[in-house]
């Protein structure tokens, strides 16, 4: 009988608590990170920043659940996308950025993207010069 109080208890804790529990689950993951900033994007987003479908829910069979996207290799400052569980599995092996439209390229970083039929095409000598015209370009409507 207590056993299955505590059962009960740790399972509406984690109901009233979610933030606390999927910071603790990034964590264990290996995430590293500003979990204040990611946690409130990862609430509020509600399409994949790669294919811009709705997100779903974990178990119902369609991989549109949200995911985390992140750097393995790096230590720190790891996250990079909220992504469904779908595009999460299947990123395009040329993207090493881990960003959607951003491309190493020989010469340095490419940032590609068709908007409205018309294609979208600017390079960069490096990685943080890209990433924030990303940001800059589909977030604050620069285009």
């Amino acid at each position: 009988m207590v056993i299955e109080n505590m059962k009960a208890y740790k399972k509406q804790h984690r109901l009233d608590n979610p933030k606390i529990y999927k910071i603790s689950r990034w964590k264990n993951q290996g995430l590293r990170d500003d979990f204040e900033l990611v946690y409130d994007r990862y609430v509020n987003s509600t399409n994949c920043e790669n294919c811009k479908i709705k997100y779903g829910k974990k178990g119902d069979g369609t991989g549109t659940f949200k995911c985390m996207d992140h750097d393995h290799s790096k230590l720190q400052n790891n996250f990079r996308n909220i992504l469904c569980s779908s595009c999460n599995l299947n990123l395009n092996s040329s993207n090493t950025s881990g960003y959607p439209n951003i491309v190493k390229k020989k010469s340095g970083w490419e940032y590609k993207r068709t908007i409205r039929g018309n294609n979208h095409t600017k390079r960069f000598k490096t990685y943080y010069e890209v990433v924030v015209y990303k940001y800059l370009f589909e977030y604050f409507n620069v285009y």
